[in-house]
């Protein structure tokens, strides 16, 4: 029951989620009508949670949870503190960012941490994320599969009569289902996806991370590669894991070069010499964040951007104009504990996808989305702990009988 309902949520957030912001667009031609199928799919996400927590035995008592509470009270008092001033209107109203908040990242974080572990079968699970990934893949080379070649970046298929498309969400969709396939081979021999469809999928995911070409997902997926190279045991695995790193990075350079652009290009283009801060849209905004935090250095001074009434890009700056130094301590710990937990998690082989979905999450909040809208953070903060848990549990009991 925990593994269905943890699936569930999963590929909701993963997969389901952007696949039926696709089909619904493309369908109707509205961009708003996404609404008509995110808020379901988000209120299935909350149901899960709670049976979650009515079928499990709850272990609050974490320290990544009450760090994580002190934080998200300075930051819902930074939103009181914009209504009674009557701050100047912002991208999102109040009601919204403490609804997003809650529900994208505070409440999923918050659950998976505080459930035990009992029950869960790992591989089962990445088993079930893998096949469910087709829900996304299908849509995006069905609606923007005849782009390829013709666009250099998604959000240009408007010109050629095609339905806008974040190209955020095509980049890490497809960065999560490359992540899972790396994962593949780490998990029991029972539950592995044979060679000839991960090839399939592989070559399917191809299509919205190019279309996509996001910084964030590609220095993610870099760091995924170090790691499982870092961590594969023996030489000649360690060797294997390499040429699959360089091979991967031949690969985008090649696309670069072809389409003119692509993620691995994008990425040297923010921080080559050459790029001048106002040329670069995120070092602009960076840098303006950084200013603003100087002014108001303890408490912060305002959830977004002075100068474009917009959010930085970055969570971390983000974090530093809206809870100053005192919110950005409390949040540096959370993110010490999780790292904490990963590199637990790291000795079990079989949830090696959840350490590489929140190394993508992680690099992906540093480039792209707001903090009231980072659904996988919030999600990968949660089931990091909740892998820990078991680990620990597994640990002491090993202890005991010795």
């Amino acid at each position: 029951m925990k593994t269905n309902l943890l699936l569930i949520i999963c590929a909701s957030v993963l997969f389901i989620y952007p696949a039926s912001i696709i089909l619904v667009t493309n369908i109707t031609g509205d961009l708003s009508d996404s609404r008509l199928v995110t808020i379901p799919v988000r209120l299935v996400v909350m149901v899960a949670l709670l049976a979650l927590l009515g079928i499990s035995k709850i272990r609050f008592n974490r320290a990544a949870n009450w760090v994580l509470l002190v934080f998200s009270l300075l930051y819902f008092v930074r939103i009181f503190i914009e209504v009674v001033t009557n701050a100047p209107e912002t991208y999102q109203s109040p009601i919204e960012f403490i609804l997003y908040y809650f529900s994208f990242f505070l409440f999923p974080a918050l659950v998976l941490s505080s459930i035990d572990s009992h029950d869960i079968e790992w591989d089962r699970l990445f088993r079930g994320l893998l096949h469910i990934s087709w829900l996304f893949l299908v849509p995006v080379l069905f609606f923007y599969g005849s782009f390829l070649g013709e666009v250099q970046r998604s959000e240009e298929v408007i010109y050629f009569s095609g339905v806008w498309v974040n190209p955020l969400m095509l980049s890490y969709s497809a960065s999560f289902v490359f992540a899972l396939l790396l994962s593949n081979r780490r998990v029991n021999s029972k539950y592995r996806i044979g060679n000839a469809h991960c090839a399939l999928i592989f070559l399917a995911a191809l299509a919205p991370f190019i279309l996509g070409a996001s910084r964030g997902s590609m220095l993610g997926l870099l760091g995924v590669f170090v790691v499982y190279s870092i961590t594969t045991g023996g030489f000649a695995k360690k060797v294997i894991s390499i040429n699959i790193f360089l091979g991967f990075l031949v690969l985008m350079f090649a696309v670069s070069n072809f389409f003119e652009v692509g993620p691995l290009l994008r990425l040297f283009e923010t921080f080559s010499e050459g790029n001048s801060l106002g040329e670069n849209a995120r070092l602009v905004r960076w840098s303006q964040g950084f200013e603003q935090f100087s002014r108001s250095p303890v408490f912060g001074d305002a959830l977004v951007l002075h100068a474009s009434n917009n959010y930085p890009h970055n969570i971390f700056v983000e974090i530093l104009i809206s809870t100053g130094a005192v919110g950005m301590l409390f949040f540096l710990s959370l993110v010490g504990l999780k790292f904490r937990d990963l590199v637990r998690v790291l000795r079990f082989e079989n949830r090696f996808w959840v350490v590489s979905i929140t190394i993508l999450a992680f690099f992906g909040a540093l480039f792209s989305g707001n903090l009231t809208n980072q659904a996988v953070l919030g999600l990968s903060f949660g089931l990091i702990t909740l892998a820990s848990g078991g680990i620990r549990a597994s640990l002491d009991r090993a202890t005991q009988r010795t």
